[in-house]
């Protein structure tokens, strides 16, 4: 009996655990996207990138080229 009854224990921990897993949504609110992606440009702005050793100033580094106002908004 004892036997029988850790079996069925087991499969509806197994089965709540996989309809948990299935119906898992990942929505991150707007603001956290937004915190996120201002964390990825990092202190060089919106849309500037520098490329290259060079003698253009790019935000203290010498670069060689310094490209701005790239968006796709």
């Amino acid at each position: 009996m004892k036997k029988k009854l850790k079996i069925v224990g087991f499969i509806v921990c197994l089965i709540s655990g996989l309809c948990f897993w299935t119906n898992q949504k990942n929505d991150l609110p707007s603001l956290l996207l937004d915190n996120i992606e201002a964390l990825a440009y990092g202190e060089h702005g919106d849309g500037v990138y520098c490329y290259g050793d060079g003698s253009v100033d790019c935000y203290g580094d010498k670069v060689e080229m310094k490209i701005t106002g790239l968006r796709l908004d």
